[in-house]
């Protein structure tokens, strides 16, 4: 899997796939980390700027480029605007 970053903030990874990484196995890996314990996996889709929110009790989500990414269950007071990722 091709992979441009990885960062682990405490209980939460954030990912950003390069275009040619594949789905099924960034699936893989977001449940390999929730399956590890990890709170919140956020997967950054630079493509097509937006970020998908994984959570061990919920359904994903999808935040767009012009909405607000909280993680507020993991991180208190983490906010930022999704667009800033692609700046």
């Amino acid at each position: 899997m091709s992979v441009v970053s990885i960062r682990n903030i405490g209980s939460s990874y954030v990912r950003v796939a390069e275009l040619t990484c594949r789905w099924a196995k960034l699936q893989s890996k977001v449940t390999e980390y929730l399956d590890a314990g990890v709170l919140a996996v956020c997967v950054v889709d630079p493509k097509e700027e937006f970020v998908i929110v994984y959570t061990p009790d919920a359904a994903p989500r999808q935040v767009g480029r012009d909405e607000t990414l909280k993680l507020s269950s993991v991180l208190p007071g983490f906010s930022v605007k999704v667009r800033e990722f692609f700046e």
